[in-house]
């Protein structure tokens, strides 16, 4: 599902996609500009800028089991894909790049 939010701070992709906490997930960036992803059960801070850093069409995945996962837009726009996806043992985003197709 897309999801489009405009934050000067961190919001829940949890909540934004309805999608209930500890599902493990799939985040896609479709902005061209950079969002940072974070799993912590707390809202971060807003001064907290720590977190992986997804480029455009990159997808963190997010294991199943996570406390909560957070994203914040550069130019305070987010525009994901979030899916469900398979769990794994690790519990660890990882970050996976993907080049857009050609056409």
């Amino acid at each position: 599902m897309d999801i489009q939010a405009t934050s000067t701070g961190w919001v829940s992709v949890y909540s934004l996609s309805g999608i209930a906490t500890g599902t493990g997930l799939e985040v896609q960036n479709k902005n061209s500009n950079l969002v940072t992803i974070q799993e912590s059960a707390a809202k971060p801070a807003d001064t907290d800028f720590s977190g992986r850093l997804l480029r455009y069409c990159d997808v963190g995945e997010v294991w199943a089991g996570s406390p909560g996962v957070w994203v914040r837009g550069a130019m305070n726009q987010i525009h994901l894909n979030v899916q469900r996806s398979e769990p794994s043992p690790d519990g660890q985003v990882q970050v996976m790049a993907s080049v857009p197709s050609e056409r």
